[in-house]
């Protein structure tokens, strides 16, 4: 009987031990999402008052696709569009 009820307080003791890791767990999460949510907004904003870091962005990802050997940019310049890439 002993044994029995140290194994009960045991198995209540580690349930609890996890129920807390979860929520501890959630906790962070929130708090990680929250601070990215904040460091979007502080980037939506700079953005917004400096469109050329903007565009410094758009020609850094163009550099990250042109090393790419099968990547295909499809430049948009009104009616004379241009497009790049091998084609099948």
């Amino acid at each position: 009987a002993e044994a029995k009820r140290r194994d009960a307080e045991a198995e209540a003791i580690a349930r609890r031990l996890q129920r807390e890791a979860d929520a501890e767990a959630e906790r962070l999460k929130a708090e990680n999402e929250t601070r990215a949510l904040v460091e979007r907004q502080k980037a939506a904003e700079v953005l917004e008052q400096h469109p050329g870091v903007l565009r410094l962005a758009e020609l850094g990802a163009l550099r990250e696709l042109a090393r790419n050997a099968n990547a295909r940019v499809y430049l948009g310049l009104g009616d004379r569009a241009l497009m790049t890439g091998r084609e099948e």
